[in-house]
């Protein structure tokens, strides 16, 4: 399989967008370790894609239409267009949209499938798309149920849409790289943030999604939901202290850190 290049210029185009994020936005203090892992999420990508493979039972390749909702700055979109993939993204943010659009050109894909727009309205066809990713996206989004219709009425009847979040019963932030109680109020949960030195005003940003909540959306949507549980990670084999008490909520509250879930679309879901 092909990989896909970065040139010096768009790699510190790259870097300068996730020092941003990581460092400014987030505060972290080993930030640099985080932008690099962005650099280099190419083979990562590509093990999220075969186990996703897996899952689907679908073997990505040509004739496929995979919409990416989020696509970011573009990683994801090459991950499947490199499988031969009839790729489409939507992805709100300008300067992400601008590094995404110079990553595709430097790769030799057309930009015509990309689009600067939200999720909660998108501006293809209905039931359009073979298979909806959409990776640590909604927790961002402006309206989680009209995000999620969208992404409904793009796919085609029975076939799938594949959503990765936090659940936000948890006591990990995975974006602030944090061991924050997220059942407590926003505003405790800031207060918190100020104590360590993190900013705050990217918490306000966040949809306190979980999977109870999205279980009763997606039974009112009319979707077949399956919820994929995966093994503990090799790090938590001896968890202590907090990763202790993140797999206890797990085991004993039925609460993953993150949630993972293929939809399918029936017929006559609307």
């Amino acid at each position: 399989m092909a990989s896909f290049k970065i040139s010096e210029e768009n790699e510190k185009l790259l870097r300068d967008y996730y020092i941003k994020y990581y460092k400014d936005q987030l505060g972290i203090p080993n930030f640099e370790s985080y932008v690099q892992k962005r650099l280099n999420e190419e083979q990562s990508l590509s093990k999220r894609i075969d186990a996703l493979e897996k899952y689907s039972n679908i073997k990505f390749g040509k004739g496929q239409k995979v919409l990416i909702v989020g696509a970011g700055t573009g990683a994801e979109y090459l991950a499947f267009a490199l499988r031969g993939c009839d790729t489409y993204a939507i992805e709100p943010d300008k300067t992400a949209f601008e590094i995404m659009k110079r990553l595709l050109k430097e790769n030799n894909f057309s930009t015509k499938n990309i689009a600067q727009e939200s999720a909660e309205n998108m501006s293809f066809e209905s039931n359009f798309f073979d298979f909806v990713y959409c990776w640590t996206v909604l927790e961002h989004v402006e309206n989680v149920e009209c995000s999620i219709k969208e992404m409904i009425r793009v796919t085609k009847p029975n076939d799938l849409i594949y959503i990765v979040c936090p659940d936000y019963r948890q006591i990990w932030e995975g974006h602030y790289k944090l061991f924050l109680p997220l059942f407590l109020p926003v505003w405790l949960i800031k207060f918190i943030l100020v104590l360590k030195g993190r900013q705050t005003k990217f918490i306000q940003t966040i949809n306190f999604v979980n999977a109870k909540k999205l279980k009763i959306l997606f039974r009112n949507f009319g979707l077949i939901a399956l919820q994929i549980h995966h093994p503990y990670d090799s790090t938590w084999e001896r968890p202590k202290g907090w990763n202790k008490l993140v797999k206890w909520i797990q085991d004993n509250m039925e609460i993953n850190r993150d949630q993972h879930w293929l939809l399918i679309k029936k017929e006559d879901t609307v």
